[in-house]
């Protein structure tokens, strides 16, 4: 392979599996010029995610020659050198954008300012190509904006842009004009262009460019550095269009070259309308000859200015919308819109649950323990109709979607059913109870009997007022034989049947279904937004309707809920695949629990589902005396029998949820005949948790033919 004649302006690539290139690999070593071994080592490639194939791991290396440093670099090949290069782009640049930001072509005439525009372009990876043009060399002067070195003055400036941009990427494409850009061959320079940046000093030559660009409908950005103009002209899509958006009718001028400087300053300042020049730029205008040699233009301006075109690129470059026009952004003017941030209010910590008065009415104490007993999201999805002799809990289905045809509800309202029978057996009222599933409303009807008593269910009581979700981490360790016996007992004493699942491969297996599962809530619109409007904000929710977000042990990552809820962050996320955290956060919380339990009945039922959450309410009270933390798990597809019900849920997602549920009943052993009524995780050692709080019984209880306290 021939190298290429000085000035050399790009690198020159070998590969050793050429014998040719790799005997000049080696003559260039031997010749005593510089030798550089820049390969990431393969366990550092192996930490990238996404994961490299196996194939991308083995692509060999390549060998860079820089001319003008003396020097041959050892490189990763092509395509590894891309992805570990712009690997800190994503998710700002995602893989698919950069690969067709690839094959770009980009055209910069000018290359003072035009410099740092390159720059950004190729630090970016925003095109495959780059054309650059300027006949001036370097001067001490431009050093204050162009941000090269003494090494390259005297050096033409496309020459010494092109080099350090090989440096950075020397497989990108390069080719330099160090004559400039003229009349002759201006259409030539921008002929398969994607997209021209205009930073010429001569106006003939602004002209000559936009009017080849408009002939072959490519844009043309400008930026200045005087309060960060940036100018936008669309040819590609308006080829009819006017130079300068019409501000200067250059198309009546005879012949643009032959106007003398004083005829040309009227003209630039219509185009860059000075009456937006910043003071001191206006100022260094009418100084210019005289006190100030040459236009000033401050560095911070220009790296300010590059960032904006390189921001114009990507739009342009991935076809999202971008109309011709201009705007400017003084960085002073933004300075001017400093403000001392305001912080959030600090609210008083979780709120405890008000406690029965001792001499509190049996029925009051009835109503309060109803009323404790737990609901998705803390909804508590019931109302209550009290009498002397009875108490009716008629379930108020919730507009959640995780509640499929009020299933979540009618759980609820069995366990509400169950906490009233052990206060009741408590207070010695304790009677029948029955399920009204043929009337409407659905009901739960309890006998109020004077005398009534059961010992095993008031025994309950004082571990049922102190029953509460658990989300502490606790420790792992292997339930003892009479406390699973407990676990399973208690389901069955309903009516259900408690599946427990304590060994590693099968939690891990589970953690891996719930947390996608998981996964697909945050990143499905409609489930998100029911999930977050579950959530209680302090200072700005009702303390006692939903979950106090301080009582889901996120510690510091409580703040991630404020991105969570904004639905571009979250749409970005589903439209990459990503959200690996919430899938991640559920596996570790299964993997790491002692046990995981699943309360499941027999049949499908309305009664099921109540005598399903007596059962789970019973199960959680057993774990709460044997000092276990408990903490429900609820993947969306908890209440789905159905396909039907799995489209209501995230139809983009029904067959992956369909999957996942699958996946469950067979880790779990559901048979198709039976259905979950609630996951618990099961751990020991839980730290101390607050408990939510609830609605007043004034809200709850509709009718009573007593009166009942506000508890």
């Amino acid at each position: 392979m021939p190298i290429p004649e000085s000035p050399a302006f790009s690198a020159v690539i070998f590969d050793r599996r050429d014998p040719a290139q790799s005997q000049e690999i080696d003559r260039l070593i031997a010749s005593g010029i510089t030798l550089r071994d820049a390969v990431v080592p393969t366990d550092d490639l192996r930490r990238l995610r996404p994961a490299l194939t196996d194939d991308e791991l083995d692509e060999p290396p390549r060998w860079a020659y820089f001319a003008w440093q003396h020097s041959i670099v050892r490189i990763l090949g092509p395509g590894l050198y891309r992805r570990v290069r712009l690997d800190r782009n994503r998710i700002k640049i995602t893989g698919d954008e950069q690969e067709r930001l690839s094959s770009r072509r980009i055209g910069i005439a000018g290359l003072s300012s035009g410099y740092s525009i390159a720059l950004a372009l190729v630090l970016e990876g925003l095109c495959g190509h780059l054309r650059l043009a300027d006949f001036d060399t370097l001067e001490l002067s431009n050093l204050n904006r162009v941000p090269l070195g003494l090494f390259e003055v005297g050096v033409n400036k496309a020459v010494a842009a092109a080099r350090r941009i090989s440096e950075l990427d020397p497989y990108l494409s390069l080719e330099v004009l160090t004559d400039g850009v003229t009349a002759t061959n201006a259409d030539e320079f921008i002929d398969g262009l994607d997209m021209l940046l205009e930073q010429c000093d001569s106006f003939d030559m602004k002209v000559v460019l936009r009017d080849s660009a408009r002939r072959q409908r490519v844009p043309v950005v400008m930026q200045t550095n005087d309060r960060g103009l940036l100018d936008v002209e669309r040819f590609d899509l308006e080829p009819d269009r006017p130079l300068f958006h019409g501000l200067v009718d250059v198309d009546a001028l005879t012949d643009v070259a032959e106007l003398t400087p004083e005829q040309k300053t009227p003209l630039l300042l219509k185009i860059i309308d000075a009456r937006q020049m910043s003071d001191r730029g206006a100022a260094s205008l009418i100084e210019l000859g005289r006190t100030v040699g040459q236009w000033p233009q401050l560095g911070s301006e220009t790296l300010f200015g590059a960032a904006m075109v390189a921001a114009v690129a990507r739009r342009i470059g991935l076809g999202r919308p971008l109309p011709s026009g201009r705007l400017r952004t003084d960085p002073d003017d933004l300075l001017a819109l400093l403000a001392e941030p305001t912080p959030d209010p600090v609210p008083p910590g979780p709120a405890a649950p008000a406690e029965l008065r001792p001499d509190a009415d049996p029925l009051t104490t009835i109503l309060h323990a109803a009323s404790r007993a737990p609901s998705g999201g803390n909804t508590q999805p019931w109302r209550f109709r009290a009498g002397a002799a009875r108490l009716i809990i008629e379930p108020a289905p919730t507009p959640s979607r995780m509640d499929v045809a009020g299933r979540g509800s009618l759980v609820a309202a069995g366990a509400a059913a169950f906490n009233a029978r052990v206060a009741a057996a408590a207070r010695g009222t304790l009677g029948p109870w029955h399920i009204h599933a043929d009337q409407s409303p659905v009901n739960v009807e309890i006998d109020l009997t004077e005398g009534g008593f059961d010992p095993d269910l008031a025994a309950l009581y004082q571990p049922m007022v102190a029953r509460t979700a658990n989300r502490s981490p606790g420790r792992r360790r292997e339930l003892a034989a009479p406390v699973v016996a407990a676990l399973t007992a208690a389901a069955a004493a309903e009516g259900a049947v408690l599946r427990l699942i304590s060994d590693l491969p099968r939690l891990r297996a589970l953690g891996e279904v719930l947390g996608e599962a998981d996964r697909i809530r945050f990143l499905s619109g409609g489930l998100r937004q029911d999930m977050l409007d579950e959530l209680s904000r302090p200072g700005l929710d009702r303390p006692d309707i939903g979950i106090d977000v301080r009582t889901l042990g996120l510690g510091a990552a409580t703040s991630l809920l404020d991105l969570v809820a904004r639905p571009p962050v979250m749409q970005t996320l589903r439209s990459l695949s990503g959200g690996s955290m919430f899938r991640d956060m559920t596996a570790a919380r299964v993997t790491s629990a002692s046990a995981v339990g699943v309360v499941v009945i027999d049949g499908d039922r309305v009664e099921d589902y109540v005598r399903g959450g007596a059962a789970m309410e019973r199960v959680w009270i057993a774990a709460t005396t044997a000092g276990l933390g408990v903490v429900p798990l609820s993947p969306a597809f908890l209440y789905a029998r159905t396909p039907a019900d799995l489209a209501t849920l995230a139809p983009d997602s029904t067959g992956e949820l369909a999957d996942l549920q699958g996946r469950m009943n067979e880790i779990v052993g559901i048979a198709e005949s039976q259905a979950p009524v609630l996951i618990m995780r099961f751990v020991h050692d839980p730290q101390e948790a607050p408990r939510s709080l609830r609605r007043p019984l004034s809200e709850v209880v509709i009718s009573s033919e007593n009166t009942v306290g506000t508890n």
